[in-house]
């Protein structure tokens, strides 16, 4: 047994659900405290766990984490993660860093009402350049790697719309 009493975590990294699940259950009556949290690409990002863990992350509870630091969005699901977060009231996940794989022509939601993932360190996307368009590039952004999503545009069986890519005011247009 160990005694995590008064103990500072400064980043918890959550592989997958039964470690999402067991570490929301157990926040209300952990004795420590986590700075920074982050997932793994090995979870449901529909689950209602972890929907529920980054509304309590930016409501600012006092036992939640204070900021995420890794979200990694794999298997085609960005999208889908999007539409789930409708319901968070703060329409903006803050991350230090995000990885992406989104393939596909799916085009995603409306991007006027939709969730913004703003990205404070480094951003690596695979895929759908579309992803884009719901992402805010934070200040201190010093990695942003597209090469990927430059290759799949040059790529004969992928039909892509021609893609403008302008950068206003930590925004992608």
């Amino acid at each position: 047994k160990m005694n995590l009493k008064n103990t500072h975590i400064e980043e918890l990294f959550l592989v997958d659900e039964a470690a999402l699940v067991f570490f929301y259950d157990s926040i209300e009556r952990s004795e420590f405290y986590v700075e920074k949290v982050s997932f793994g690409n090995k979870f449901k990002q529909k689950s209602e766990k972890f929907l529920k863990l980054i509304e309590r992350v930016h409501g600012g509870e006092a036992a939640a984490p204070k900021k995420i630091k890794r979200l990694a969005l794999n298997k085609n699901n960005f999208f889908s993660f999007l539409e789930e977060t409708r319901r968070i009231a703060q329409r903006k996940i803050h991350v230090e860093e995000l990885g992406v794989t989104q393939g596909g022509k799916e085009t995603g939601p409306e991007t006027e009402t939709s969730t913004k993932i703003v990205v404070s360190k480094r951003i690596t996307i695979i895929g759908n350049a579309r992803v884009l368009l719901f992402i805010e590039l934070g200040p201190e952004l010093n990695h942003l790697d597209i090469d990927k999503i430059q290759t799949q545009c040059r790529s004969p069986e992928i039909d892509i719309p021609r893609i403008n890519i302008q950068l206003t005011e930590s925004k992608i247009t």
